[in-house]
């Protein structure tokens, strides 16, 4: 897994990549992939609560596969706007 944060102008990203085998299924209507585990409906949650948290924020989440060669990388990349912050009052 590899994380990393940056910002550009009044933005602010974290993006998350992780290998994988693959093989994704079908995203949803939400645009996520879905879990392949049989016990699908204990798995897959995760990007969903990343995504209530993203657009309770303004913000958005983005997510990207490519490959490689024989690598296989999963990215999703959040993105929020930046809120300036007021010095404190003396």
């Amino acid at each position: 897994i590899h994380l990393a944060t940056s910002t550009m102008g009044n933005m602010f990203f974290i993006t998350v990549q992780n290998s994988f085998d693959g093989t994704l299924l079908k995203r949803n209507q939400r645009g996520l992939p879905q879990t392949r585990k049989t016990d699908s409906g204990c798995h897959g949650i995760g990007l969903q609560n990343v995504i209530h948290r993203v657009e309770k924020y303004g913000g958005k989440l983005d997510i990207q596969s490519e490959t490689e060669g024989d690598i296989h990388i999963l990215e999703a990349t959040v993105m929020l706007q930046t809120v300036p912050v007021e010095p404190p009052r003396k």
